[in-house]
């Protein structure tokens, strides 16, 4: 039996796993705690047959579960061998409401330089960190490692070609969803708009260098050899995941079959909204590169990342909004937290 003195609103504590409840009943909080009872006083005890023999015929008892909002962590690096397998270098990364989950079991397994600030709800490493004190809060070492919680998440069809090679030099054009063979090649001050869908990049790399990429609702699917994501000097991203289908939320997502280094270099500015999923790929992030504007909805999993030289990050995915456009797990934004 629940009565209402037994809902209780308030706040989580991931790092610390308490929960505290609010001193004022009509205040808001970020979780809930639920204690369901057995006892005399509810006019539902637990009846022990044999109890008498002990000197008792029934029992009191109570549950508790808290709920809020939660899900997988928002930054996870999958690699357990990797070391360290999440390195902020001279760079500002922030999660706001989610964590940051490494699963190396190096030493480290995470590093930060005393020019960083990292900041998450949680940060939980599964060997041990190397930071300075911009990093809030301070990570819990030899943590158990998390499961890739996109792993069941099938790519798209990609046998036939529909472009070969491609390749935009001084170009203004808007482009087509489909499987582009060789990859994607926009450079010397393109200005490329895609269409609303799926853009598969088959056995070539997706370049963009000192020019500007812009689409809604698209995924971007590497496969095949060489298929990585290189963004150069002065080029410009602004892309929103597809918000409905099969992937639905997947803004930047690298076929399981295949690695290799990703990188944003050189001033770029990047305005990615979505999940950008590198299960084996290693994202790398330097020179004064922005990737997220202020409180973007974005998730990063990938073998392992880095961020260096003026890099920023900053995720938030606290609106309900924000969650519901995500893949897989993170659609929901209450989940049970203890």
């Amino acid at each position: 039996v629940v009565d209402a003195g037994d809902v209780q609103i308030g706040a989580w504590d991931s790092a610390k796993r308490t929960f505290t409840a609010n001193t004022d009943a009509n205040a808001g909080g970020s979780a809930v705690r639920v204690t369901a009872h057995l006892s005399e006083a509810r006019g539902n005890k637990l009846t022990m047959f044999f109890g008498s023999v002990l000197g008792t015929d029934s029992l009191e008892l109570a549950a508790r579960a808290v709920a809020g909002r939660g899900g997988p962590p928002c930054v996870l690096a999958l690699d357990p061998a990797l070391q360290p397998a999440m390195n902020v270098s001279n760079s500002i990364f922030e999660a706001v409401q989610c964590g940051i989950q490494v699963n190396s079991k190096g030493s480290p397994s995470f590093a930060a330089d005393s020019k960083s600030t990292v900041t998450a709800t949680d940060i939980c490493v599964g060997g041990s960190s190397n930071t300075g004190a911009g990093v809030t809060p301070t990570p819990r070492e030899y943590c158990i490692g998390k499961a890739d919680p996109l792993l069941g998440l099938a790519g798209p069809p990609h046998d036939v070609c529909d472009h070969n090679w491609a390749s935009y030099k001084k170009k203004t054009v808007t482009l087509d969803p489909g499987v582009y063979c060789g990859g994607l090649s926009i450079t010397n001050g393109s200005d490329i708009t895609l269409n609303e869908g799926t853009y598969v990049i088959k056995d070539g790399a997706f370049v963009v260098n000192g020019s500007r990429i812009s689409g809604t609702g698209v995924t971007i699917f590497l496969t095949g050899v060489n298929s990585v994501m290189s963004v150069k000097t002065d080029a410009e991203l602004d892309l929103v995941a597809s918000t409905a289908g099969d992937l639905k939320g997947m803004l930047i997502f690298q076929d399981r079959a295949f690695g290799g280094d990703h990188s944003l270099a050189g001033k770029a500015t990047a305005n990615l909204h979505g999940v950008i999923y590198l299960p084996n790929g290693i994202l790398y992030s330097n020179s004064d590169n922005e990737i997220t504007p202020d409180n973007s909805c974005t998730v990063i999993i990938a073998k392992g990342m880095s961020f260096s030289g003026a890099s920023s990050v900053k995720i938030d995915l606290s609106s309900k909004d924000c969650r519901r456009s995500l893949a897989g797990p993170y659609g929901r934004g209450v989940v049970l937290l203890d």
